[in-house]
């Protein structure tokens, strides 16, 4: 609906070109409905992005957690660390069931172990070197779900604002309703195509982001 009527009065202007008054909603119209879009188009286009960036990272900590949990589990066996051998006795299926907090302390705690012993595991290729590269795959999923925690806070703010501004969208298309009011009599033609536009949906837009009173009003 509103493409539709802002298209219509858009193309005649020349009807209330002595009422500016009709000209300066549709101005309010278009920004409100042009911050509409750009909300919309964030919830998407943040999503998905974060959310794949999440999921690569994590597919990564997940394969460098798991072989590097092996290399602890056996280190545990060989020296009778029990302690390391309950704590590494995973795979990577567990990794992968696992909540993201979960997996956070988890990889947490086998950087930590594996730079306590780090002289104890040289033979399995620990040293400092190692270590950094380990180190640098896990962080990048940190700071992944850090991302990803921050784009859902955003979403949720996206979200008001689009409701707020499509309250605000419908308060003028009521206001435009009654200027228009002024033509039903003297340019019925102009009255009447105003009225058809304002019957028109809007189907590029996601619907499901329009509070219902909007929608209800919008369809009087």
């Amino acid at each position: 609906m509103l493409d539709a009527v802002q298209a219509y009065l858009s193309t005649h202007r020349s009807v209330f070109a002595e009422f500016p008054a009709i000209d300066e909603r549709l101005a309010e119209l278009k920004k409100a409905h042009e911050k509409i879009s750009a909300k919309e188009d964030f919830q998407l286009t943040a999503a998905v992005a974060s959310t794949a960036e999440k999921s690569q990272t994590r597919i990564n900590a997940e394969i460098t957690g798991s072989s590097l949990a092996g290399i602890l589990y056996d280190f545990g066996k060989k020296t009778g660390n029990n302690e390391f051998i309950s704590k590494y006795d995973v795979n990577i299926s567990y990794l992968m069931s696992i909540r993201d907090v979960n997996l956070v302390i988890f990889l947490n705690a086998l950087i930590s172990d594996t730079e306590a012993n780090k002289e104890e595991l040289a033979d399995y290729e620990i040293n400092d070197q190692t270590i950094a590269g380990f180190i640098q795959k896990f962080n990048s999923y940190f700071n992944a779900v850090s991302s990803k925690e921050r784009v859902a806070a955003e979403k949720r703010a996206a979200i008001q604002s689009i409701a707020g501004n499509f309250r605000y969208a419908d308060e003028l298309l009521r206001l435009l309703d009654k200027l228009v009011e002024k033509y039903r009599n003297t340019d019925p033609e102009f009255f009447n195509g105003y009225k058809s536009a304002r019957t028109i949906k809007d189907l590029g837009m996601r619907r499901k982001a329009i509070p219902d009173s909007t929608q209800t009003q919008s369809a009087q």
